[in-house]
């Protein structure tokens, strides 16, 4: 295995432990990421560490190709 797949495995470990523990990351813990939602939590971490600094729809379109599997700009920022 290369380090470059070490580092995304890695990567991936530490981003399923914090989507595990996200209630210690947010405001409102009984309410924060509690409803089924389009994106869970692991999805959004790691859809917003794979973002490269283009406008939020562009970033939104890019990782999700699918339309109907996208949000909005507006959901995706609360």
């Amino acid at each position: 295995m290369t380090k470059k797949h070490q580092v995304f495995r890695q990567l991936d470990s530490v981003t399923d432990k914090a989507a595990e523990y996200i209630n210690y990351f947010a405001y409102h813990p009984s309410k924060d990421f509690t409803r089924k939602r389009k994106m869970d939590a692991k999805t959004f971490i790691k859809t917003t560490l794979g973002m490269q600094g283009n406008c939020l729809n562009k970033e939104l379109a890019d990782a999700f190709p699918k339309f109907s599997e996208r949000m909005t700009v507006s959901a995706y920022e609360q």
